[in-house]
């Protein structure tokens, strides 16, 4: 196999940091991975990940696979980093970062001001500008918190970077963010320009945000200073990359209309390739690591939910042993769990799909329930909320051609099945699906770099189907009924989520809690 040149790529996820060396075929060669360190407050809907832990990973990440590999560092012929998104990264002129422990997608702490702008006139016209409502995954929205919370911090703030952005910086002391990530800050439009206007009602300075570049753009080269961290060559090219999803979705070949892709890592979502948004209150639109838009809904609890079964009810089981202990029980169940719904809001949902203070419900239990109705239930809930993503796609007029999926739920060959007979639709399970995320990055590398003419088409060619699931008809009456249910369910109860919320019983945890977590896998 010619390795005459091959890529630095990083994966920075929610639950782990990879570094891995990709050769021209985008084979994997080598892969370094480190846990996040990922600190949680339920009671206020936070969760961060040590951004400084990130880059020591990368850092040492890059020494490890040279050193595994055997490869000189000359061989490296570009470097780029996909990452967890809408993560504010705070630096001052001098390029020191000012809060170790940053805000991920999943925290909700600035759901107040989300819900002010909503009630808004102008909420509206935002819309109609960014092709997506206000939420509290938005990077625009972070900073208000932080401008209101951290005041000195945001004061200090020379520029607000996001992941994939400082890890860049650290590598090449240049700053600018793509395009994916610009249009997940609710202050771009749909010009791909930042907005004035969208800055002033987020209420956030303009002038704190990075230039928007496209996501193969060569940023600069490894500084020296870099390069006695990683073991790089000084100079070698370091493109702008992206956000984790269109690094994963230009992998898998999403990339023409009715391209669908399901994700099923710690959170899960469904992203489907279209030329411009999407226009239904349901869907969030951002842009693609490649020109084109990603209209998609997430569940924030996918593998999350799984985690936590596992944790609770399987806790002296190693986590392979556990995993395969739920899915024979999930298999003993009949479709639809014998009535028994779950609701997957462990971590609150998206205000495009319901309320960032919904709670996860286990519902319809009576005493002939047992643990193995809750393991085919989860599984089932999962997809449910998955599903209602797939109709609002549908009922915009969107149609899916083909379904791939990827991410760690994928080696659960039950749970598959359950998604397919929810979906009623054929689903592609990709080879390698860990490693999209990687695959996409190289990808990038190789066309800034100029290795790569045509990355569209290296990508289709790249596509290779593992296991294609087919919907079992015999189930398909149970599961439409169920899926009622389980809308029905859910929205019934977003009042009583709201009561709770004041009623003032839950007992605060002063000390967030601060986990090192692994990968989610599903054997």
């Amino acid at each position: 196999m010619n390795r005459q040149h091959c890529y630095l790529c990083v994966d920075i996820g929610t639950q782990s940091i990879r570094t891995a060396l990709v050769d021209q075929n985008l084979q994997i060669i080598a892969v370094h991975s480190d846990p996040q360190q990922i600190m949680t407050d339920p009671v206020n809907n936070q969760i961060e990940v040590n951004i400084e832990h990130v880059w020591e990973s990368v850092a040492a990440g890059s020494r490890d696979i040279l050193q595994k590999s055997n490869l000189s560092p000359s061989t490296i012929a570009g470097v780029c980093v996909g990452a967890i998104m809408h993560v504010p990264v705070p630096i001052d002129e001098n390029g020191t970062l000012l809060l170790r422990q940053v805000q991920i997608y999943s925290d909700k702490r600035c759901k107040d001001y989300v819900r002010a702008f909503q009630s808004t006139p102008e909420a509206l016209r935002a819309y109609k500008m960014t092709g997506s409502i206000a939420t509290a995954s938005w990077l625009g929205f972070k900073l208000r918190w932080i401008k209101e919370h951290q005041p000195d911090i945001y004061k200090k703030s020379w520029k607000f970077l996001t992941a994939s952005a400082y890890i860049n910086f650290r590598l090449t002391g240049n700053i600018c963010i793509d395009y994916s990530e610009a249009s997940g800050s609710y202050l771009m439009d749909q010009t791909c320009q930042w907005n004035s206007w969208l800055a002033t009602q987020v209420g956030v300075d303009i002038e704190k945000l990075p230039e928007i570049r496209n996501s193969w753009e060569v940023l600069g080269g490894i500084t020296e200073a870099a390069a006695s961290a990683t073991g790089l060559t000084p100079g070698t090219p370091v493109v702008v990359g992206g956000g984790d999803m269109g690094c994963a979705a230009l992998a898998v070949g999403s990339l023409s209309p009715g391209d669908c892709v399901v994700t099923t890592g710690t959170s899960s979502g469904a992203d489907l390739f279209c030329q411009h948004p999407v226009w239904n209150p349901s869907v969030i639109n951002l842009r693609h690591v490649v020109d084109g838009w990603l209209a998609f809904g997430s569940v924030e609890c996918c593998g999350g939910s799984m985690t936590w079964l596992r944790k609770h009810f399987f806790p002296d089981e190693p986590s392979d042993c556990a995993y395969q202990k739920i899915n024979q029980m999930a298999s003993s169940v009949p479709a639809g769990s014998d009535g028994v719904l779950f609701l997957p809001q462990l971590l609150g949902e998206r205000e495009n799909l319901g309320s960032p203070d919904a709670k996860g419900a286990f519902i319809g239990l009576s005493f002939d329930t047992d643990l193995a109705h809750l393991c085919r239930s989860l599984m089932e809930g999962v997809c449910y909320a998955e599903r209602r993503i797939l109709d609002a796609f549908t009922q915009s007029g969107m149609h899916f051609n083909a379904l791939y999926s990827r991410g760690g739920g994928v080696n659960s060959r039950i749970w598959n099945q359950i998604r397919c007979d929810i979906y009623q639709h054929p689903i592609h399970v990709l080879e390698d699906a860990d490693n999209s995320g990687l695959i996409g990055a190289a990808l990038l590398a190789g066309k800034g770099v100029g290795l790569i003419q045509n990355m569209e088409q290296v990508a289709k060619e790249n596509i290779h189907v593992r296991e294609t699931y087919y919907p079992n008809t015999s189930s398909q009456a149970t599961y439409a009924e169920m899926q009622k249910a389980y809308m029905a369910a859910h929205n019934a109860l977003l009042p009583t989520f709201e009561f709770l919320k004041h009623a003032n019983i839950v007992t605060r945890n002063e000390d967030a809690s601060f986990s090192t977590s692994s990968t989610f896998e599903n054997n």
